[in-house]
């Protein structure tokens, strides 16, 4: 194991990264609040797991969309103004929810456009917010940057959830939307506070042309399709968080218990993270993301045969923690593949695969359970991921190799 940083700090010795890292805090936060209070008050407003699935449907479309353009974008613009006024954006968004909420004027359909509205904004700004790191950071110390943007991330799924579970019952959701609204304005200003400068002096070429470029690097690299799908395969096949609400309410829980259930997979995370962390550059990667899915499989079954509010906990800490080895794991390879003039491109790939995929998971997880039932819909999730991810590894002999 080779490849760590000098400093035991690493990425964090740079100012810009810093502040970068932070907004990235910032903006996840921001996020998990909004699907928190979004998926809670969906659930209670409809008491239905259609319309729980429908949540994942209207922000998984954006993603899937506009991500692409989003990537073409972060290697044609200034990176950092861009992604200013994308936070922005956000906080505007969590102003007006906050205004509906308080007056008593918020209505089912009003929570979908802004579901769509957060997911669109991010669609668009995350590849550019993303491509900065590289530029902030030494190469050698890309991989660290990339465990600690991980790990922000991580621990805005920790405490974002049970925070805002504890803030419904305490300030209800106007006070609450109100405050996410001041959490995504500190993100913009933590950005406008990063030294960066795009250069986009080498663009020459159409967007659509740039598109298709990016498109067919992925299609060509083994390295990158295979491990972006199972990444789709995580997130997709085996998605559960929309599912949640209808576990917490049959074993006769609330808000509270909801949050914590949701941030109990972000707890698994942050360890998952920090042990990639501290072994370095593992060999084998390829084989390490097989055996995380495998253990995610075997999760979701746990989960669904629950009917003990703690084991419940514990399989969902045991899905954020193998979901974090593989991400972090998929994302180093993918990186360490794509070169520096693509990789808002690639970056926006990875995240139409990898959040788009997890909101239109939700959507598919939402409809299925609707018909058979959450607990059954997590078992075929299950079985389906194992055998994708047996395939896909036996596909190609370069994904298992010891240097990859």
């Amino acid at each position: 194991m080779t490849g760590k940083p000098t400093s035991s700090r690493g990425a964090l010795v740079h100012r810009g990264f810093r502040s970068l890292c932070l907004a990235i805090l910032a903006t996840s936060f921001g996020f998990y609040i909004q699907r928190t209070i979004e998926l809670w008050l969906i659930y209670e407003l409809t008491g239905s797991a259609l319309h729980l699935g429908f949540t994942g449907l209207v922000r998984g479309i954006p993603v899937f969309v506009l991500s692409p353009f989003g990537g073409v974008l972060a290697d044609r613009i200034d990176r950092r103004r861009f992604v200013i006024l994308v936070q922005a954006g956000n906080g505007v968004v969590n102003a007006a929810l906050a205004f509906l909420a308080i007056t008593g004027l918020i209505e089912v359909w009003h929570i979908y456009f802004s579901g769509f509205m957060n997911a669109s904004l991010n669609a668009l700004g995350a590849p550019a917010r993303n491509a900065m790191v590289p530029g902030l950071v030494p190469r050698e110390t890309l991989l660290n940057a990339l465990s600690y943007t991980a790990m922000s991330r991580k621990m805005s799924q920790l405490w974002g959830p049970v925070l805002t579970g504890f803030l419904i019952v305490w300030l209800g959701s106007g006070l609450t939307y109100a405050l996410n609204g001041c959490v995504y304005f500190s993100a913009a200003l933590l950005v406008a506070a990063v030294h960066y400068v795009s250069d986009t002096s080498g663009v020459r070429e159409s967007p659509l042309r740039s598109l298709k470029e990016g498109f067919g690097f992925v299609r060509r690299e083994a390295a990158v399709w295979i491990f972006l799908a199972m990444e789709l395969v995580t997130v997709y096949i085996g998605s559960y968080r929309a599912l949640l609400p209808i576990f917490v309410t049959a074993l006769g829980a609330g808000a509270e218990a909801f949050g914590l259930l949701l941030s109990s997979a972000a707890g698994g995370a942050i360890l998952g993270v920090a042990v990639i962390m501290s072994l370095g550059n593992l060999r084998y990667k390829g084989l390490w993301v097989a055996f995380s899915l495998f253990a995610y499989a075997a999760s979701l079954v746990v989960l669904a045969l629950s009917g003990w509010f703690l084991l419940a906990i514990a399989a969902v800490f045991v899905l954020g923690l193998f979901e974090a080895v593989q991400m972090v794991l998929c994302n180093a390879i993918v990186q360490t593949a794509t070169p520096d003039r693509l990789r808002g491109r690639v970056l926006s790939f990875q995240r139409m695969m990898g959040v788009g995929g997890t909101s239109m998971g939700e959507a598919q997880s939402g409809f299925v359970a609707a018909f058979l039932g959450a607990p059954l819909t997590l078992i075929a999730g299950a079985a389906i991921g194992a055998v994708t991810t047996l395939g896909l590894m036996a596909f190609k002999r370069e994904v298992r190799r010891a240097d990859l």
